[in-house]
């Protein structure tokens, strides 16, 4: 159940990164930038849970 749970949550975790990273990929190049420095923090955060569902995924 433990397993099912932690690989539930790091699908989530990537979906909600990916989603988050789109519109930065459809914008333009201009927009892309300064969308990346605005948003530097936050992705990393993110990435973070992500890497801790993954890890918990692996140990679970």
């Amino acid at each position: 159940m433990a397993k099912a749970l932690a690989l539930l949550f790091g699908i989530v975790f990537l979906l909600i990164g990916i989603l988050g990273f789109v519109p930065t990929l459809a914008s333009n190049e201009q927009n892309l930038r300064r969308r990346l420095w605005t948003r530097r923090s936050p992705w990393l955060r993110r990435g973070r849970w992500v890497t801790a569902g993954l890890e918990l995924q692996q140990h679970g």
